[in-house]
């Protein structure tokens, strides 16, 4: 489908055009992935050669079937604050689609933020509930409910999906529908500083590549030394377990999803944070970790031209 491709490539092509113009070495914008690359400036070049990569499989994360690629407009945030109900209970319309945008189907489906359990299935299976549960702690107890009642809740999503939506069900249910979609978003979006997101969903999809094709016997067009792989697979790693670090202390001091706080609560946020800064260069092992306490604290201001 060359119309689905154009899509597919055009984002991934103005990154190739403005970083062979303009690019530069960055730290990574989220200052919190920082640290995993001993506070040292990353190079473009690394990004450049994956979006490369990216343009010689973009056509095998196609699915087969008209209706798949068939273009839709979604709303981007769905949420119940953006939804106005009348009196009636009937939708009276909905606000925020500045940023929302015409894809192919497969590239817009997936459940919706307060749906998403991203380590349940995508299929139709039933959660169980955690073993255990008597015999484990408040806290634990909390935390095991909490990621049962989302999965129940992805469970519902989907099962109504595949009732209400079958074409959408569809698109959720083909091989690697994540990882196409996110590999898409990630060559179309602008380079912050980071290699690793884009270089390793190509890596799992190349690695994947024998159920990604529908054509049998097909060679994937992209290779990566097998050091490479397991070094990408690994600083991936690290830097999931900083977003959940930082997710972590963001609930914590209660700040919402881009760091958003109430005016009533804003100068206790600020002094908190004031604390916890103040208790972890305390606890800081290294010089390393001093400094990066010290001058890329996450909650710090930031000066962001660089990044535009």
């Amino acid at each position: 489908d060359t119309e689905t491709k154009t899509v597919l490539n055009a984002g991934a092509k103005k990154e190739i055009e403005y970083l062979a113009r303009h690019g530069r070495p960055l730290l990574p914008f989220n200052r919190m992935l920082r640290e995993t690359f001993n506070l040292e400036k990353q190079e473009p070049a690394i990004h450049l050669d994956s979006l490369q990569k990216y343009l010689r499989i973009s056509e095998a994360l196609i699915p087969s079937g008209e209706a798949l690629v068939r273009p839709v407009i979604r709303h981007p945030d769905l949420r119940p604050s953006n939804i106005f109900v009348s009196d009636d209970y009937e939708i009276t319309s909905l606000i925020d689609w500045q940023n929302a945008t015409i894809l192919p189907l497969f590239l817009q489906s997936g459940p919706l933020d307060d749906f998403d359990s991203s380590g349940s299935a995508s299929r139709l299976e039933t959660s169980q509930r955690p073993p255990g549960l008597a015999a484990s702690n408040e806290d634990s107890r909390l935390e095991q409910l909490e990621l049962f009642s989302k999965q129940q809740l992805h469970h519902l999503y989907m099962t109504e999906t595949s009732k209400n939506n079958p074409t959408h069900y569809e698109a959720l249910s083909i091989p690697f529908a994540v990882g196409r979609r996110k590999t898409y978003d990630l060559s179309s979006a602008p380079w912050q500083g980071d290699n690793v997101p884009l270089r390793s969903s190509l890596i799992f999809l190349k690695q994947q590549w024998s159920q990604l094709v529908t054509a049998a016997n097909t060679p994937c067009p992209i290779t990566f030394a097998e050091e490479e792989e397991r070094e990408y697979f690994r600083l991936d790693d690290l830097e999931q377990e900083a977003t959940e670090q930082l997710k972590g202390s963001m609930e914590m001091l209660g700040l919402g999803p881009e760091g958003w706080v109430s005016n009533d609560k804003y100068e206790a946020a600020t002094e908190a944070i004031a604390r916890m800064k103040e208790m972890c260069l305390e606890q800081a092992d290294t010089e390393l970790e001093r400094v990066a306490i010290r001058d890329h604290w996450v909650y710090d201001d930031l000066e962001e031209e660089e990044y535009l």
